[in-house]
């Protein structure tokens, strides 16, 4: 009789060995995914440049703070709530006490090259991207120029997101802020280090130069980008109360100064030309009533002293940049709007 055979179990086998093909089948495709587009590819960023084609200063209080201002101090919870401005609101109380416009000629600088500013956006991705960073470039040498000649009154020939530039000598070295991309947009968080960019003010007399200034403490955002152009931007930042006294409050003077040599060659009491805009800044600053304004006249005045104080604490008792430490005002903080078109320029190193 025989026993039943037991079926018995396959002998074990051990960890199945890859082939050639598939190792090669596998580089392939790790090749195809690179070259289509894979993660590795994306994550490099991009450069996109341009130059900006308008700038808006404000030109109401209510319109510095609520347009144009931004944390500047990193202090949410002081007396401007987080919003800075206070350089902003001077302008605005200027443009009317003394028939200042510094807006109509800070875009009029950008129209006709005088203030060219430059911006860098560096990111892997327009739409989102917690890497980015923009850079901001004082600008020379428009290609093709500002003007056709001397008889061109409206410009911009090099804002028509074609031109070329170079960028000045006399950008401050380190000009790069970090932040990042939601939705298009461009911010920098609470935790976002602010930085130091250039930024012009125009001359407001005639045969005078634009002032060039270092904003510190700054920041910006930009409500959309693209390829070709930022839009719904804002640039914030700070200038040293000491610059303010001596080289800001100055470049305003003679600017009111120029309006009332030539409204004002009379003699008191008819020093002017009847409702002349000379007239006007006459009866806010003319202390003595000779028919002129003085710096001191201009810098002392009552009214404009209001405006005329320091918002934010930037620097330690050393002078060196360490916000909100020893608990002294010491600058004006400064809010404008801005647009950009296409423009190119050779990346600085």
């Amino acid at each position: 009789m025989h026993k039943p055979t037991v079926p018995q179990p396959p002998p074990a086998r051990g960890p199945r060995k890859r082939t050639l093909p598939m190792l090669l089948g596998a580089l392939l495709l790790g090749a195809l995914l690179v070259a289509c587009g894979g993660e590795e590819s994306s994550s490099e960023p991009q450069s996109y440049t341009y130059v900006i084609d308008s700038l808006s200063a404000p030109q109401t209080a209510a319109e510095a703070v609520e347009s144009y201002g931004l944390d500047v101090d990193g202090k949410a919870d002081d007396s401007n709530r987080g919003v800075d401005n206070a350089l902003g609101s001077l302008l605005a109380t200027l443009s009317s006490m003394a028939d200042l416009d510094v807006a109509s000629a800070l875009q009029a600088g950008v129209d006709d090259g005088s203030i060219i500013l430059l911006a860098q956006l560096d990111t892997p991705d327009l739409e989102q991207s917690d890497a980015a960073t923009v850079g901001l470039y004082l600008g020379a040498n428009p290609n093709p120029a500002a003007c056709a000649d001397d008889a061109d009154t409206a410009c911009r020939l090099h804002l028509q997101g074609d031109a070329s530039f170079e960028i000045s000598a006399d950008t401050p070295s380190d000009t790069t802020l970090s932040g990042a991309l939601e939705s298009g947009g461009f911010a920098m968080g609470a935790d976002s280090a602010p930085g130091t960019v250039p930024f012009v003010l125009p001359a407001l007399d005639d045969g005078a130069e634009p002032l060039q200034l270092t904003l510190v403490g700054a920041r910006v955002q930009v409500g959309a980008v693209s390829e070709d152009g930022l839009a719904e931007g804002v640039l914030g930042g700070a200038v040293p109360f000491d610059e303010i006294e001596n080289t800001i409050l100055p470049l305003f003077y003679e600017g009111i100064a120029d309006t009332v040599a030539t409204d004002c060659s009379g003699e008191a009491p008819a020093c002017c030309t009847a409702d002349s805009a000379g007239a006007g800044i006459l009866e806010f600053f003319d202390a003595d009533d000779d028919c002129a304004v003085s710096l001191e006249e201009f810098s002392g005045n009552f009214f404009l002293s209001l405006f005329l104080n320091p918002d934010v604490d930037l620097f330690d008792d050393t002078g060196a940049y360490n916000p909100n430490t020893d608990g002294v005002n010491d600058a004006m903080s400064l809010g404008v709007g801005f647009t950009a078109t296409g423009a190119s320029f050779a990346q600085p190193q």
